[in-house]
């Protein structure tokens, strides 16, 4: 442990043993809840944002036959074929098909033409243009009496190359203020993992350079969550998310690139659990604020911590967008504890139903000289070919630079990337 912490240790370990209870609690609490609920709900409580309203689900087939007859009253052949299907067609898939729920599929394609080197900037890094299929995104979504959302999704990055499951969740809606999320989750920590990591939803092909060391996207996590929504006015709201998980680890030594923590998927080699969540306030249409914490150990030992402090706002008004995003990671070393910083300022303006330009300013200091102390600017444009119709066709066209405080030149590149969202 870092002197700076001393023996906070047992402290913290508490904490975290702790924030299990109330999750535990309201999960065994959930059918009174649940059925409460349903017996005061409108007609409309049922209905799917967008005017869909899925096929309620029906008792399985099997069931239906016992539904008549108490379990003392049933034939032996019957209590067989409740769960006994020898001989018949299809298997697991054909028996969940039988509840009729509604269940969809999406996904995003992102393809560049990127690192194109721009000759006014003076950057010696070897750079060649290439063709890049950036992404390639399934998601599968289940939803049952808007009540239960399931969401499943598979990645490929770079036609192939790196494949993984960004998130793999389960929802369960108690009330507007209490939503149970279970699996492998992206983090509440700030607004850009939940919000703005895919490339339809973002307006710029590329990230801030504070998602890939101080806040990393994108960053999942396995474990249990609980969030929700409390009205506070007629258009104002109070936002949480509370979570615990196995948390970020690096596998071998300290003082570490955080980016490189994540995809810890299963604690193998000490049962330290991390803590964090967001709150957030959103006073009127279009504005919300938020600050996001998060603290666990994060050396295999167990013996070493980090913690990461993030603010956001994002102001939404007509035309304009403009988002604030800055964090702070207390990272323990022996000895010492490193203090890793970023933030970016983004805005956005649609000046027409066809063309939207944007720019940011961002900040980098890793805490380990002049060398990892970065400024950057990017100005680009987002197309919308087919406005009126289809706001999920998106030609991006940018130009990047960031500044080397220890060589003090710019340097940087361009990017078009065409994305789709299905």
């Amino acid at each position: 442990m870092s002197p700076r912490h001393g023996g906070c240790v047992d402290g913290w370990v508490w904490v975290r043993g702790l924030a299990v209870v109330p999750i535990v609690a309201a999960l065994c609490t959930f059918p009174q809840w649940l059925h409460a609920d349903e017996s005061s709900a409108s007609p409309d409580d049922t209905a799917v944002p967008g005017g869909i309203t899925p096929t309620p689900s029906p008792i399985p087939r099997t069931k239906e036959k016992a539904k008549a007859k108490s379990f003392d009253e049933m034939s032996l052949e019957e209590l067989l074929d409740q769960e006994i299907r020898a001989g018949e067609l299809g298997s697991f898939g054909q028996r969940l098909s039988e509840y009729k729920l509604h269940a969809e599929v999406h996904g995003y394609i992102s393809a560049e033409l990127k690192e194109l080197r721009m000759p006014w900037f003076n950057d010696d890094r070897e750079q060649v243009s290439t063709f890049d299929l950036h992404h390639q995104v399934v998601n599968l979504r289940l939803g049952m009496f808007d009540r239960i959302e399931a969401e499943s999704q598979l990645e490929w990055e770079h036609i192939g190359k790196d494949f993984y499951v960004p998130l793999a969740q389960i929802d369960i809606k108690m009330r507007d203020w209490l939503i149970v999320r279970s699996g492998y989750f992206v983090v509440p920590v700030g607004v850009f993992n939940e919000y703005q990591y895919p490339d339809v939803l973002r307006k710029s092909g590329q990230q801030p350079l504070f998602t890939r060391e101080i806040v990393p996207a994108l960053w999942s996590e396995v474990g249990v969550q609980v969030r929700g929504k409390v009205r506070t006015g007629a258009s104002s709201n109070l936002n949480y998310a509370a979570f615990v998980s196995n948390g970020l680890e690096q596998a071998v030594g300290e003082g570490g690139s955080i980016s490189a923590m994540r995809r810890h998927d299963r604690d193998r080699t000490n049962g330290n659990k991390a803590i964090g969540g967001r709150l957030g306030f959103a006073p009127t249409l279009g504005l919300d604020v938020g600050v996001s914490g998060y603290t666990g150990a994060y050396t295999a030992d167990g013996a070493r911590h980090l913690s990461i402090w993030d603010a956001d706002l994002t102001w939404s008004r007509g035309k304009l967008l403009v988002r604030l995003e800055g964090a702070l990671a207390h990272q323990e070393v022996t000895g010492d504890t490193l203090e890793k910083k970023g933030g970016y300022a983004f805005a956005a303006y649609r000046v027409s139903p066809s063309f939207e330009p944007f720019f940011w300013v961002e900040g980098n200091d890793l805490d380990a000289g002049p060398r990892e102390q970065k400024w950057g600017l990017l100005f680009g444009s987002v197309v919308y070919p087919f406005p009126e119709r289809a706001e999920n066709v998106m030609l991006k066209v940018e130009v990047g630079s960031v500044r080397d405080a220890g060589t003090k030149t710019w340097g940087g590149q361009g990017l078009i990337q065409l994305a789709l969202g299905f």
